[in-house]
């Protein structure tokens, strides 16, 4: 099929990383801008909590998708009160994406109805039901339009395709076998460096929990 051209099959995981001195930068920061009362302290939860706390003036900028427009929308936030903008750039300005599909189980015994019905998916009336609300970005660019986003903001709509066209070194944001582990760990191992106020320490104790998780795997 020439449209997979230079598409890959997958990301490969390899071994954690989470000591890295990457990574121990970030997480120093995130404790340093706590610490310092700069931001608000890491809550377990996922976007509607972040969500929650910058609808009520709690936070003043956070990372996200088009999930946002929808979601500050339902917390009573206007269509002109937020705006969305590209990652700032630091070291790099590489982004991220997300993406999500559906799939046939091996054990189907319907494969070739449930092929018809995702086909049916990509209709646009049918991404249009699945994203209502702006309740997360349709996959269809032709989708993405002024008046979509004039109900719920943001007015600058146009940067969540344009991280793609953009920024070619764009990456989507992959999930590992051990996905459900790792958050776990991960959120445990945030609350404790941000309690502790030691990064390294927190993340020797990550380092062991993805170890530990890759291996209950086989990854």
């Amino acid at each position: 099929d020439p449209a997979a051209q230079g598409r890959g099959g997958g990301w490969k995981w390899g071994a954690p990383t989470a000591t890295s001195d990457a990574v121990v930068e970030s997480l120093d920061l995130m404790v340093e801008l706590a610490n310092s009362g700069l931001s608000a302290k890491p809550d377990v939860g996922g976007g509607s909590t972040l969500q929650g706390l910058f609808s009520n003036n709690k936070i003043g900028m956070a990372i996200g998708g088009g999930f946002w427009a929808g979601g500050l929308h339902n917390a009573g936030m206007g269509p002109d009160t937020f705006d969305v903008q590209f990652f700032p750039k630091w070291k790099v300005q590489r982004h991220l994406f997300g993406t999500g599909g559906y799939g046939i189980f091996e054990s189907s015994k319907n494969k070739d109805l449930a092929w018809e019905f995702l086909k049916s998916l990509v209709d646009p009336s049918a991404i249009g039901i699945l994203t209502e609300g702006n309740s997360t970005t349709p996959s269809r660019r032709s989708m993405m339009t002024a008046d979509r986003y004039a109900t719920t903001g943001p007015k600058n709509w146009k940067v969540f395709y344009d991280t793609l066209d953009k920024y070619p070194n764009t990456a989507p944001i992959a999930a590992p076998p051990y996905y459900n582990a790792m958050a776990n760990a991960l959120n445990q191992r945030t609350t404790e460096a941000m309690s502790s106020g030691s990064a390294r320490n927190a993340l020797a104790g990550l380092q062991k929990d993805l170890e530990s998780a890759a291996a209950a795997v086989g990854s």
